[in-house]
Order: C-alpha cells, then structure tokens, then sequence
C-alpha cells in the first residue's frame, strides 16, 4: 500500500493513481451521482448538471495521482476537487440552455434521483433559502452523502464546529418546512449562516 507520510492511502487511490482503470471507474461510479445532485440543486436542471459532472469528473479523475493523505476518504479528495468548479458554476448562475445533452442520456434511475433535487420538493425549496454555507453544507451532507468529517475537509473547516452548524441550520430548515406547510411564509431569526 502507497503511504504518504504515515497515514496509508485507501487502495482504491493509489490504484487510480496508477491509473487502473478500475479503480477509475469505481471512483467516476461513485462520485458521478454526488455530483449530478449537488449540481441539480444548483443549476435547477437535470440536463445542466449531467452536462456539468461530466466536466468535473474528468478533473476529478485526473488530480487522483496527487491524493492527499489528508483527505478522510476518496469522496472527500474527489468531492474536494469538484468542489470549487461546482460553486463557481452556482454562483455564475449559468443562463439556461448552456448545457444540453439529449434526454435519453440518463437511465431511468438516475433521471428520478436528479428530478428529485430539481424538484418543488418542500425540503429542497426550504434549503435553497438557508444562508451560502448553510446551503452548502447541507448540499454536501444530504446530497453529497458525506460524513461531518469529509464534508469538513471539503469545505476546509473543522468538524466539530461543523456538527454546530449543521444542528443550527437543520433547525432552520424545519422552521422552513413547517413555515411553508402552515403557508405563513418565512420563518423568523434564520441568521446569516455564521
């Protein structure tokens, strides 16, 4: 097993670093949902995010070699480098229409796991109304499917503050939620997410 420093690599990465394929389809199996999710929640289209993974994950196959023993898990690294790309791309608000692949490009499965996060869903329509970052770490833990601790290393911030954060902003998603079924509106001391 490949170490750096004195923490192993996960053998899946140091295989993607030899670049075995694999071990790279493994790595684009697994990442390629998280990625379409968080980017359908931000983009509002299946379309736009599919077209947007499959910008990323070639990044994120590439950068595998340089594996950071830091990272608590392959997610975490490959969350880490698709990360920058699929905020830059939110906060851009990509005009609709930009990214265009032929419907027929998503199985079945895929397209109603993606329409789920493009969807008038009450949670999702509640956590686009969070602060950034509460938005952003709720995207990594519920759509990315990160624990506390690579959602931290994602977002370069220590998990036990994290843990805090998510508590308060899960409660303001609540408060939304019920706010949004009584039909009163927004909820009251939603905070600026810090």
């Amino acid at each position: 097993m490949k170490k750096h420093g004195s923490r192993p690599v996960p053998p899946l990465a140091a295989k993607a670093a030899e670049r075995d394929d694999a071990a790279l389809v493994e790595i684009y199996s697994d990442i390629r949902p998280r990625i379409e999710r968080i980017a359908a929640f931000n983009l509002g289209s299946e379309v736009e995010a599919t077209e947007l993974a499959g910008d990323v994950l070639p990044r994120v196959l590439a950068a595998m070699p340089s594996f950071t023993r830091a990272a608590p898990s392959v997610a975490a690294y490959a969350m880490a480098v698709a990360w920058p790309i699929i905020r830059k791309v939110n906060r851009a608000a990509l005009p609709s229409g930009e990214y265009q692949l032929p419907a027929h490009y998503l199985d079945e499965a895929e397209s109603r796991v993606i329409e789920t996060a493009t969807s008038g869903d009450p949670v999702l329509t509640s956590m686009r109304q969070l602060p950034p970052l509460w938005q952003e770490l709720l995207q990594l833990r519920l759509l990315g499917g990160l624990s506390i601790e690579e959602t931290a290393y994602v977002l370069q911030r220590k998990p036990d503050p994290l843990r805090q954060l998510q508590l308060r902003a899960l409660g303001a998603l609540s408060e939304w939620i019920d706010q949004l079924d009584a039909g009163r509106g927004t909820p009251d001391g939603a905070g600026d997410g810090t």
